[in-house]
């Protein structure tokens, strides 16, 4: 009897307890820390944490996640924290959705803050911290041209999915390490299949501080790092423009006081042989070979035509041994199809340029 009292007791001062903590109204709410739960389930909690859910380790794998479904003809949502102990030796967390039976990872955080998100990413802005104070040994990028010139960009179609190998292991140390195939989704969350950007392997090799690799091999690029690359080529391209410019303006310059030394508003012909002086290359275009006419005057010592490419690199020079009106046969096997500028030195000076182009 007195066994029972005891036992009546203890109840009691436990439904008491149990009153102050958890709390179930009419209307089917429960309050956990809260007297008025105002919805389904109500936490409430002083504490920095309010709510623990602990699995106890039982195989190579340790998933612990909580399923959500919002309405009756909506899909669940799964939150998961799932061990990576083949990468980090900690703990993950992920989402997951469930659509036509079929479960998608669409979140997952990896134990050192890496973030992978499958699907499109939608945002009105986007900002990456990038103050000076943020950067040490700030430097101008060099050769930047050169580099996004050997850059290749593509047009593809992604893939519905591919299938990964994650490592995972339990807590327990004894357990043998296990590697799980995963699909996940790419090219089915797309609006397009088709897509435009670089191969990671290929840019991998020009620049490799932009690509990374996970652990379970896929190679991903930072497209953003690409763009001061390119605003550096843009500058170093203006700047040979420039330098272009302002030869073609000395040569114009040239050949108008050419015009006047002749005499003549007509630069088709010289009329005098002391005048040093560059055709046209006949026939412009060609697919087999042109002959470039010159004069030059019996006092010029040494003459030479140089043949550039549009950026002003010297391709070929073709040395020049005979005075007054002669000229000059070009192969067009020598070169490739493009524009070329040809141009005419005698004793060091620049007589004149002409642009010329070989056909396919």
């Amino acid at each position: 009897m007195i066994k029972k009292m005891i036992a009546t007791a203890g109840a009691i001062v436990a439904m008491h307890t149990t009153q102050a903590q958890l709390k179930v109204l009419g209307n089917g709410n429960v309050g956990i820390g809260t007297v008025n739960p105002t919805v389904p389930l109500h936490i409430k909690s002083l504490n920095s944490t309010s709510f623990i859910m602990e699995k106890q380790s039982t195989g190579a794998w340790d998933n612990v996640g909580l399923d959500f479904i919002l309405r009756s003809n909506m899909p669940p949502v799964c939150i998961y924290s799932m061990e990576y102990g083949g990468m980090t030796n900690g703990f993950g967390f992920g989402l997951n959705i469930v659509n036509n039976g079929s479960e998608k990872n669409v979140l997952r955080i990896d134990p050192v803050g890496n973030g992978y998100f499958y699907g499109n990413w939608y945002a009105n802005q986007s900002w990456l911290w990038s103050d000076k104070k943020l950067k040490n040994n700030i430097n101008t990028s060099t050769k930047a041209l050169e580099k996004i010139l050997a850059l290749r960009g593509v047009s593809y179609e992604a893939v519905d999915s591919i299938d990964v190998y994650q490592t995972n292991k339990s807590k327990d140390s004894t357990t043998q390490k296990v590697r799980k195939m995963t699909k996940i989704a790419y090219g089915k969350s797309m609006p397009h299949k088709s897509q435009y950007g670089f191969v990671a392997q290929e840019l991998e090799l020009v620049l490799p501080n932009l690509v990374s690799t996970t652990e379970n091999g896929t190679k991903s690029v930072n497209y953003i790092q690409v763009i001061p690359l390119l605003v550096e080529a843009l500058k170093e391209q203006n700047t040979k423009i420039e330098k272009l410019e302002s030869r073609l303006l000395k040569l114009e310059k040239s050949k108008s006081n050419l015009r006047e030394d002749l005499g003549t508003g007509s630069v088709d012909k010289p009329k005098a042989t002391s005048i040093a002086y560059l055709y046209q290359n006949t026939p412009n275009p060609f697919s087999q070979e042109t002959s470039i006419k010159y004069s030059l005057p019996e006092t010029v010592q040494s003459a030479f035509i140089s043949i550039t490419d549009l950026n002003g690199k010297q391709l070929i020079s073709l040395p020049i041994s005979n005075k007054g009106e002669n000229s000059v046969t070009l192969q067009a096997n020598k070169l490739y199809a493009g524009i070329f500028v040809y141009t005419l030195v005698a004793d060091g000076n620049i007589v004149d340029s002409k642009r010329m182009v070989i056909v396919e």
